[in-house]
């Protein structure tokens, strides 16, 4: 498997989509357990940045690494050839 190869895949429309998906619902439940107190108390000025933004970005990089993974696996050659049409 080369790194082209992963990185089309990355790159793929449908991966992107369904990433920002799982990273949406699962971020803001994530968020509402580790901050909701104050995000429920409207205390945004002392809400964690960089804990609100990681919340989001860990799940939209389990979701896309467990998808390209999967996808590569099932049919590395027929994946990236998809990707670029």
């Amino acid at each position: 498997m080369t790194l082209k190869k992963v990185l089309t895949t990355i790159i793929n429309k449908s991966i992107i989509k369904d990433a920002l998906l799982v990273s949406l619902v699962v971020g803001s439940i994530l968020n509402i357990v580790n901050q909701g107190d104050l995000l429920f108390r409207l205390e945004f000025s002392k809400i964690s940045i960089p804990k609100l933004i990681l919340t989001f970005i860990v799940p939209y990089l389990v979701s896309t690494y467990a998808s390209v993974k999967t996808k590569l696996s099932f049919n590395p050659e027929e994946e990236c050839k998809n990707s670029q049409s």
